[in-house]
């Protein structure tokens, strides 16, 4: 089909990048680590293929299912941060299971996605929801500053791609913003959670001397060099990257070897240069004018939604991976794959008589 079309192409230039780019600083680890996350997207075929039935469409269970596990043990992680009153859970959250990351991406879904499935009448309206309230409760708990920006993007892109439903998303956001944060500021000790507060506010404010920021930027001017040196197709995916970074974990300035940056574009554009750079463009495209051509039919209420979240997570992918990485990521590139699978299927599941 016309849609993967350029995704093959794509991941074609994956695997020849190598021999095309630069042979110094080159580790056939690093490679696989480069391709994994972006080998994800091949699933998209496969799975569009496969939720065309709607007998499949169960599937989906074993993808949420492990998302609101994932997002219960944040809240909890979250919670305990907080000194609140878990008792018996505390031994629990101890354990090395929840040592782990909590993720950028899930909560911002999770709010969008249950709220417009919500407004949509979907099946099972109530539980989607109460996956927009605890999406919500982890965007006001957590401290990481992504987490409110990425919430902030795809918040306004859904009510701008969703004109149908626009004044309602609007209306059910603030009240749901609203009924969650008195919610959070009546059960917590005030004086913690504002004072976490008031650091995350502080640092958004005065980001410029923020050395993840810092980082950044440093990242971005290095990068631009490496493309510079060799423009047309890149120093290869599999080269490993000697950055010079005014901060290290906690020793301060100095070099780190590493094969990703924070910036997705300019991974791409240093490692595959500018073929690899229009290959993978050409990719979105080819993808976003499928899903356009889906929401502009309007079959029904939810395959407009779930084709306009899909283009919703092209652009966001593209706004968030500017400088946290989304396609280095395989999760990340996981669930997006999983997402515009859904968006692409739904017309063919009613082209289908299915």
């Amino acid at each position: 089909k016309a849609e993967y079309q350029w995704l093959f192409i794509f991941i074609i230039f994956l695997f020849f990048s190598p021999v095309l780019g630069s042979t110094g600083n080159f580790g056939l680890v690093d490679w696989a680590r480069d391709i994994a996350p972006l080998l994800n997207l091949l699933l998209i075929p496969v799975m569009v293929e496969c939720f065309e039935d709607k007998r499949n469409h169960w599937l989906l269970y074993l993808i949420f299912l492990p998302v609101s596990l994932s997002m219960a043990r944040d809240i909890l992680v979250l919670l305990e941060g907080y000194d609140f009153p878990l008792e018996s859970l505390s031994s629990l959250l101890s354990s090395p299971a929840f040592s782990l990351r909590l993720s950028t991406l899930q909560p911002s879904l999770g709010l969008c996605i249950g709220l417009l499935m919500y407004l949509q009448n979907a099946p099972h309206k109530r539980l989607w929801l109460i996956l927009a309230v605890v999406s919500l409760v982890i965007v006001f708990l957590t401290p990481t500053r992504t987490v409110w920006i990425t919430t902030a993007i795809i918040s306004l892109l859904i009510i701008a791609f969703t004109s149908r439903k626009r004044l309602w998303a609007v209306m059910s956001t603030a009240i749901l913003i609203i009924a969650t944060g008195w919610l959070i500021f009546s059960m917590m000790t005030m004086s913690t959670y504002r004072e976490s507060q008031t650091q995350r506010l502080e640092k958004l404010r005065d980001f410029q001397a923020d050395v993840s920021y810092q980082n950044r930027i440093e990242e971005i001017k290095q990068g631009g060099e490496l493309f510079l040196s060799s423009p047309i197709y890149g120093v290869g995916f599999g080269y490993q990257y000697n950055f010079w970074r005014p901060f290290v974990q906690s020793i301060g300035p100095g070099y780190l070897d590493t094969n990703f940056t924070h910036s997705d574009i300019m991974f791409l554009a240093s490692k595959g240069g500018g073929i690899g750079l229009f290959l993978f463009g050409m990719m979105l495209y080819g993808f976003g004018k499928r899903l356009y051509q889906v929401k502009k039919e309007k079959l029904n209420g939810l395959q407009s939604t779930w084709a306009s979240f899909g283009i919703v997570m092209i652009i966001t992918s593209l706004i968030i991976g500017s400088s946290t990485p989304f396609y280095q990521t395989r999760w990340a590139t996981f669930t997006f794959a999983v997402l515009l699978a859904v968006g692409l299927a739904y017309k063919g599941a009613e082209s289908n008589g299915r």
